[in-house]
């Protein structure tokens, strides 16, 4: 339990973390509530409740940022090991995984007829495709976002031996650059090859532009690219951190206000590089070395009260769609529940951390190679 309080040795970046798995978690919940979603009424007001899927990219930008910092700097000090490296990865995220499909395949086989609504329709095949996390190309919806999980995992199939490749500073970053150019240029050609546009169906959207690991690695690649940028230059006049951040933070409102999941170019194309752009921005802005006293930023993504909702961010955004589910079959959601229906999604998911993630995290660290004090998975 002291864990839910002890904050990480980078503790801006618990509040970030946090803000993530709030973001996801305003999006999803706004979705069951009738008269606010703008999924079912349309109600452009409403519009940046939606767009808390920013919340998805912000996890990723920090995963990408945590996990290649590790790798970067074992390889500084030539302790790096691939074989620790994957065992940590893995007990660091699968574990928990597969607790929740376990106790979803659980409630299928045992829950009388009519709570079974409560559960997606799903057959072996979709099991198999989570299990494995190949969710980001073939289907396989069981109550798990789990495409997200296996976009991170096939990022981090493949950086260990990118970085162990490319050992000069300047190629790394213009090789990083260039995965963040050709995931837009994806997504672009995507866009003309199949047509897409603002009558698209979202299914067809989801399936060839937001789930795809090739059109969403630029949000993992740009943490590296942070990564790389901190370690090698870290004494930075806080005013051009502040210059960046609050760069950052005009490009991130702007994608919460006006962007949308939905066909179109700009929608299906450009605004995932301007919102990764700016998470990027926002997060090497809260990473200098401040040897008096942090800055108002910094100081307000370190309040002690995002610190509990870091450490569960993982266990919340594994469980928070079934237990959304759950509580649907029971009540009507109505706008004053809100806090509620929050709290709820944030209180499930401790038996997840307390039992399984946060032993196997433990585990692993002493295990193997040291991880990261705030490695995420998301993500999702």
């Amino acid at each position: 339990m002291n864990s839910l309080t002890t904050p990480g040795s980078l503790k801006s970046l618990d509040g970030l973390r946090a803000m993530a798995i709030l973001l996801v978690l305003m999006t999803h919940i706004s979705q069951y509530i009738p008269g606010l979603s703008f999924v079912h009424y349309n109600m452009e007001w409403a519009t940046p409740l939606y767009n808390g899927w920013i919340g998805v990219d912000l996890f990723f930008v920090l995963s990408g940022f945590l996990v290649g910092s590790t790798v970067i700097k074992h390889l500084n000090q030539q302790t790096f090991s691939i074989h620790s490296f994957f065992l940590s990865r893995f007990f660091r995220i699968i574990p928990a995984y597969l607790a929740v499909i376990f106790v979803i395949l659980l409630l299928k086989e045992t829950l009388p007829a009519n709570w079974q609504t409560i559960l997606p329709l799903f057959g072996k095949k979709a099991v198999a495709t989570n299990i494995f996390l190949l969710t980001d190309y073939l289907p396989g919806y069981i109550g798990i976002p789990s495409w997200s999980l296996s976009i991170e995992e096939h990022f981090y199939l493949l950086l260990p031996f990118f970085l162990l490749l490319v050992r000069k500073f300047e190629t790394r970053v213009y090789t990083t650059l260039a995965l963040i150019a050709l995931a837009l240029l994806f997504r672009m050609v995507t866009y003309r090859v199949y047509g897409i546009g603002e009558a698209t169906p979202m299914a067809i959207v989801f399936k060839y532009i937001y789930f795809p690991f090739h059109d969403r690695m630029d949000s993992l690649a740009m943490g590296v690219l942070i990564a790389l940028i901190h370690h090698h230059t870290q004494n930075v006049q806080n005013i051009y951190r502040t210059i960046i951040g609050s760069f950052g933070l005009l490009l991130v409102g702007f994608v919460c206000l006006c962007g949308e999941l939905k066909g179109g170019f700009y929608n299906t194309t450009i605004q995932y590089t301007l919102v990764n752009l700016g998470f990027g921005s926002l997060l090497w802005s809260v990473l200098g070395i401040q040897l008096k006293e942090q800055s108002k930023a910094q100081s307000f993504l370190s309040a002690p009260i995002f610190v509990p909702i870091a450490r569960i961010s993982y266990s919340v955004y594994l469980t928070h769609l079934l237990v959304l589910s759950i509580l649907s079959h029971f009540i009507l959601f109505k706008l004053w529940m809100f806090p509620f229906i929050l709290a709820s999604c944030l209180l499930a998911a401790l038996p997840l951390y307390l039992l399984i993630e946060y032993p196997c995290h433990q585990f692993a660290r002493k295990r193997f190679a040291p991880a990261p004090k705030h490695d995420l998975a998301y993500a999702q």
